[in-house]
């Protein structure tokens, strides 16, 4: 009869010490599955910035194709250096210089009979001179 009573203080010993060990794995466990998790999820970020990356490369690459093409040497040719290829008529807009006291003073006509500039025209039409 003995046997019958050592049997269920050692089976509840087991129990409570199995209880600590339980909980040591799962924590573990646990830990495990939220490093995963971060793992993924850092993974997917990569991922992510590894595509941005090489689309950004595709597009400079481009842009450098552009840059070594002749339509772009052209471009920067005509519009920077102002060269011309041979057979183009070149065509130079020149301008008359505008004199600053000649837009300020007012103008008189052959008759002698003077005309208010623009500036005295205004004036006299905002502060009624």
């Amino acid at each position: 009869m003995s046997d019958k009573v050592v049997a269920p203080s050692v089976a509840r010993a087991l129990v409570l010490l199995s209880i600590p060990v339980l909980a040591y794995f799962s924590c573990s466990a646990g830990r495990k599955a939220l490093e995963i998790y971060d793992l993924h999820r850092q993974s997917e970020q990569l991922r992510a910035e590894i595509s941005a990356l090489q689309e950004r490369h595709q597009e400079l690459q481009r842009q450098i194709e552009y840059l070594r093409s002749d339509e772009y040497v052209e471009k920067v040719a005509r519009e920077e250096l102002n060269l011309v290829k041979p057979g183009d008529t070149t065509v130079v807009v020149v301008t008359r210089p505008v004199s600053l006291t000649a837009s300020v003073t007012s103008a008189t006509t052959a008759g002698g009979e003077r005309h208010p500039s623009p500036w005295e025209q205004w004036w006299a039409f905002l502060f009624g001179r």
